[in-house]
């Protein structure tokens, strides 16, 4: 839904940044890494919260379903950080459960 086919004229592009060579392209721009970030924490069955961009670290406020115990909380806030860090590898990515 909010994922967008990369527009690159050259398959050495790739999106590690904000800035390009060339701005007559469509490129992803903060507002929407955060709605992709939004995006993939839902499909991972939890809600999300504030998403705070800062340089290259991207800070994420998630709420885990509330049925689930510990163990299946840390399994998922695992698998919830790997399909951040493939989807945007451009920014460090950090975290947080909210109600913790």
């Amino acid at each position: 839904m909010y994922r967008q086919p990369p527009a690159y004229q050259h398959p050495g592009e790739i999106n590690t940044g904000t800035s390009f060579k060339s701005l007559h392209r469509e490129r992803r721009h903060l507002g929407n890494d955060q709605e992709l970030i939004h995006h993939i924490v839902e499909e991972h069955g939890m809600d999300a919260g504030m998403v705070i961009i800062a340089g290259h670290h991207a800070f994420v406020n998630v709420a885990p379903r509330a049925d689930m115990n510990d163990e299946d909380k840390e399994k998922e806030m695992k698998k919830l950080r790997r399909a951040l860090l493939r989807e945007v590898p451009r920014y460090e990515v950090h975290v947080r459960d909210r109600n913790a």
